[in-house]
């Protein structure tokens, strides 16, 4: 549990924290669908556009493959 979660109970927010082990972006994609989730929150780190093309971004490939809404903080 997070040092702010009480912040979401007290909203009424339900969450989870899981650790999974695997290709990022294919571990966060089958566990929201198999969860039902309603939406994603995954950071960026903002690599350049060629460090993109070549090593792949999970939060472009979570946000476009994705059955729910998916927020990315960078």
């Amino acid at each position: 549990m997070t040092k702010n979660s009480h912040i979401l109970e007290n909203e009424g927010m339900l969450f989870d924290t899981v650790l999974l082990l695997g290709n990022p972006s294919e571990e966060i994609l089958n566990f929201s669908k198999k969860k039902k989730v309603d939406f994603i929150v995954v950071g960026s780190l903002g690599k350049g556009t060629l460090s993109r093309v070549l090593l792949g971004s999970v939060s472009t490939s979570i946000s476009q493959r994705a059955d729910c809404t998916v927020i990315i903080i960078r």
